[in-house]
């Protein structure tokens, strides 16, 4: 399929002008010195969020403020862009999470009104025509999509549907759920032909391979750029797996060292997941030095959910009387406007 770049030029040049409205540094900082969450939360006013936020919106809502700014993103950018079909490598990232979310559910008895705020309203099927299809069993629930999504979809939620009920562990829900939408996400980056798109999905697939290592060394994901092989805990002890994986980039050295460092520590991969986190802002800070292509729609986007992500970070820990200085040790690094630091 033959891409033509220079039809990204309408959308590059919209979003030149959006992306000075992204949150800053200042903004931040703002927010983190406020005493309240109510003065935390006012912040959002001088932002594109205020547009959502009347008197009636308590603090305690700011997530549906901040789907609300992401879900009018998501419209815009399917209008904007050229091929808005790529933009399911994140679409699809939400129908993956929400497939998990309903399985789970439906596997321990819980009821739709328990999970339902887990839901996130952003991908490309529509929640409630999942829930139709997994939690209700309506099997003949169409979910939205062209037929050959709609039959690749189904399919892959019948497959971790019976895994589940086979060996009844939910692990193999998510892992089922993530190798197919990281091989959908890359034949996705493959096809819109964009260099940087597909490195980023493979160093996604890499770092996702990172975190199951170290949690349980199992159900790897093919496509990334260290083989499957070289990291397997069947043929390496966690070391060499580390240290094949440390050989690909003085990034992924730091990154995989230091995180394992602090995994052994504590036990947690809170710290490996910040600098995943922030080694992909790194990566799109790159991709929207592009002048016209899908890396400056993609980059915004995630850009935008980098923004949401931090805020919502800060609400809570006001909300949950966290201390400035503790919670700005778990902050994600902000992407922000390209001219300013």
């Amino acid at each position: 399929m033959f891409i033509d770049r220079t039809q990204f030029a309408y959308a590059t040049g919209r979003l030149r002008v959006l992306e000075t409205r992204l949150m800053s540094g200042n903004e931040l900082e703002r927010m983190l010195a406020t005493p309240t969450p109510k003065e935390a939360f006012h912040v959002l006013h001088d932002l594109d969020y205020g547009q959502y936020i009347t008197d009636d919106v308590a603090p305690q809502n700011f997530q549906v403020v901040l789907w609300n700014e992401l879900f009018a993103v998501k419209t815009l950018l399917k209008k904007i862009s050229p091929y808005e079909w790529f933009l399911n490598i994140v679409w699809n990232y939400y129908d993956a999470h929400n497939i998990k979310v309903l399985l789970k559910a439906k596997h321990a008895g819980k009821s739709k009104a328990e999970i339902n705020h887990l839901l996130i309203p952003l991908g490309e099927i529509p929640p409630d025509r999942l829930i139709d299809h997994i939690f209700e069993g309506d099997k003949k629930t169409s979910l939205g999509l062209e037929e050959g999504d709609e039959l690749r979809f189904k399919k892959i939620i019948a497959k971790a549907d019976r895994a589940m009920r086979e060996q009844n562990n939910p692990r193999l829900i998510d892992t089922t759920l993530d190798g197919f939408y990281f091989s959908r996400a890359l034949k996705l980056a493959k096809k819109i032909k964009s260099a940087f798109i597909i490195d980023f999905i493979k160093q996604w697939i890499d770092f996702n391979n990172l975190k199951t290592l170290m949690r349980h060394g199992s159900a790897l994901i093919s496509g990334g750029h260290i083989g499957k092989k070289s990291l397997a805990r069947e043929t390496a002890t966690m070391d060499e797996s580390i240290a094949n994986f440390s050989r690909f980039s003085p990034a992924y050295a730091r990154i995989a060292r230091e995180g394992y460092e602090q995994f052994q520590k504590y036990g947690s991969l809170i710290h490996l997941e910040n600098m995943i986190e922030n080694h992909k802002v790194d990566l799109l800070r790159t991709a929207n030095r592009t002048d016209i292509g899908p890396e400056v729609v993609l980059a915004y986007l995630l850009g935008k959910e980098n923004n949401a992500q931090v805020i919502s970070a800060v609400m809570i820990s006001k909300l949950n009387g966290i201390p400035t200085e503790s919670a700005r040790k778990y902050l994600k690094k902000l992407y922000t406007w390209r001219f300013i630091n």
